[in-house]
């Protein structure tokens, strides 16, 4: 068996059973017209070139489709958080807003250096002498009210003295804490733990001393009485530590 196909009519046909293209024939003069071509049984069909080229087009166009989504996913969609993931870091940052500022970890002393100790040894030395000689007028004050604009004499004197005294006492603290309270050496050296106890000490003492004298009001006496010994037990904590400490 011998398939050719004609360059005229693109028909296929075998070449052993029929003299030539059967199209061909049928347009000549030596056709018969009851001449019909022979089904080719063993010949394969053969797809017009142009239905190949839109077949290719089609599976291409398929493939970059797959590809770009694929791209998509692993460098976009796939990075992108879960809402749970976006809530916990808007949480997180809402905290860290919240947060006091961390510790200056710059400028620390250098482990041989007394200075944090001097300092923190004269604050504590001062905040007591302030207890000490304020005691009586602190708890002198009536408690109550303080109207500085009463009318009666007894009432007056009573509001010029008391925003004086408040005056004298937060002027002191602030005077003394001016380099703060603060006497830490780096974690982990020499006096680190004994110069936190201190520092938390310390500023333990000038927080209960600001907030016991307040202006326009006058704690009752129970209570300035019992912030007094809050404020020099935290202090005798801080002194004790010190005492132990090199000069």
């Amino acid at each position: 068996m011998a398939l050719v196909r004609c360059p005229k009519h693109g028909r296929v046909y075998d070449s052993d059973k029929e003299s030539g293209c059967p199209l061909c024939l049928q347009e000549g003069t030596a056709a018969s017209s009851g001449d019909s071509p022979r089904p080719l049984r063993d010949a394969e069909p053969v797809e017009p070139e142009g239905k190949s080229r839109i077949a290719i087009y089609i599976l291409l166009a398929v493939v970059l489709l797959a590809a770009g989504a694929t791209a998509l996913w692993y460098f976009g969609l796939r990075d992108r958080p879960t809402k749970a993931q976006q809530e916990r870091a808007a949480r997180v940052a809402a905290a860290a807003a919240m947060a006091p500022p961390a510790q200056d970890t710059t400028h620390f002393p250098s482990p041989g250096d007394l200075t944090p100790v001097r300092r923190a040894r004269a604050l504590a030395g001062f905040l007591a002498g302030v207890m000490r000689s304020n005691r009586a007028a602190l708890l002198g004050f009536a408690e109550g009210p303080v109207d500085t604009a009463a009318t009666d004499k007894a009432g007056q004197r009573r509001a010029r003295q008391y925003e004086a005294f408040v005056k004298h006492w937060r002027s002191a603290l602030d005077n003394a804490t001016k380099g703060g309270t603060e006497f830490h050496y780096q974690p982990g050296v020499r006096l680190a733990s004994q110069m936190d106890q201190v520092s938390n000490a310390i500023g333990a003492t000038v927080s209960v001393l600001r907030d016991m004298v307040r202006p326009g009001r006058v704690a009752s006496r129970a209570a300035r009485v019992t912030d007094l010994r809050s404020a020099q037990g935290y202090l005798s904590g801080a002194q004790t530590v010190l005492s132990n400490l090199p000069k």
